[in-house]
């Protein structure tokens, strides 16, 4: 029997020899110190991750007891400072499309810009079912009882710049050329400040030239405004990236909604081209912007100048949207408002005094966090 081979399976396995090949050895090694590293790697990027969002939220939603503004003083223009994080965790997405709401967790509104856009000569029932427009009242905001100050066009210009009373107003629209208004406005009350009118052939023309129109940009009349050349200037001139701290910026008479000379549609078209690139810029997605659009007054019929608390005449009723990334997407105001409300949330916005009548306006500040 012993010179007999056992079966194959009944036979000892050998252990196999250790790997001596110098090559071999050293790229298991090298596999080996590679999947470590990768490991850690993971591992560290994990925990920075961590950290980083901890100080996002801590931005976001600072502890209590951090510096507050002091009760019944006015504000100033800056009430709270973000951290980059914060405003950058905090901006509408452009992916998503957001318009406002992006910013609705952060307790204290911070703006440096205030940008008006006002159109013509449409009342509120004549505009609300444009697409554009009932698109930026379902995303952002709209006051709903909101007037004019009264008729035809300049007096509400005036009106809304300076918060002169009824009897302060001019009655006309001064024949397509200047008459002087003395006294203060926005404009000699701000550090900066920028009309931009459409079609307007140069800076601070002073007379008509159609289709642009002096009497929709305000800012001439007034024989305060010393800086008028540098200031009131051609629409082309705007910098979205170098905007001033109150804009106002009017359409001409082909895109105003003007009943005479535009249409609805047109002016809705060139809200959504012109507005459309104002709440895409990184100076509103970052919230340092507010704008509010609005129609100087309201359509025909008119049957009284008298509109400031006239909640019965159609040609005294027009819109106020406001658009914000501390807004809640979709406020609507129901409270009475106009015009002098419209001044006294832009200077509460920038930490002015009121002017005139806009001390004692009804508010829209807490409605839409302005």
């Amino acid at each position: 029997m012993s010179g007999h081979r056992l079966p194959r399976h009944r036979r000892r396995l050998r252990p196999r020899r250790p790997l001596r090949h110098p090559v071999l050895v050293s790229m298991v090694a090298l596999g080996l110190v590679a999947a470590l590293g990768t490991i850690g790697s993971g591992v560290a990027a994990s925990a920075a991750e961590r950290h980083h969002k901890k100080h996002e939220q801590h931005a976001l939603h600072p502890r209590p007891g951090g510096r507050q503004n002091q009760q019944g003083q006015r504000p100033r223009a800056s009430t709270m400072t973000r951290t980059p994080s914060a405003a950058a965790s905090a901006a509408p997405s452009a992916a998503t499309g957001a318009v406002c709401g992006g910013m609705t967790n952060v307790k204290s509104v911070n703006v440096s810009h205030v940008i008006w856009i006002v159109l013509e000569n449409r009342s509120y029932n004549q505009v609300m079912g444009a697409p554009y427009i009932s698109s930026l009242a379902a995303r952002c905001g709209v006051a709903t009882n909101y007037h004019n100050i009264s008729h035809p066009s300049l007096p509400n210009y005036i009106a809304m710049t300076s918060g002169r009373a009824m009897g302060q107003l001019p009655r006309t629209d001064c024949g397509g050329s200047v008459c002087a208004v003395p006294g203060p406005s926005i404009f000699t009350q701000t550090s900066s400040w920028r009309v931009f009118a459409e079609s307007m052939p140069g800076p601070c023309v002073r007379h008509d030239a159609p289709p642009y129109v002096v009497h929709h940009t305000a800012a001439p009349f007034y024989t305060a405004v010393r800086n008028c050349s540098a200031n009131d200037l051609p629409l082309t001139a705007l910098n979205l990236a170098a905007l001033p701290r109150f804009t106002l910026i009017v359409p001409d008479v082909r895109h105003d909604m003007h009943e005479n000379t535009s249409s609805v549609s047109a002016g809705d078209r060139w809200l959504r081209a012109h507005l459309g690139a104002i709440l895409a810029s990184r100076a509103y997605r970052t919230g340092s912007t507010v704008v509010f659009v609005t129609w100087d007054e309201g359509g025909m019929p008119r049957h009284t100048r008298i509109c400031a608390t006239n909640t019965t005449d159609q040609g005294c009723h027009v819109a106020l949207l406001v658009m914000s990334p501390y807004l809640r997407p979709g406020t609507r105001w129901t409270g009475l408002a106009n015009h002098y409300s419209l001044l006294q949330a832009t200077e509460h916005l920038l930490g002015l005094p009121y002017l005139g009548l806009g001390a004692s306006a009804p508010s829209i500040r807490a409605a839409f966090r302005v």
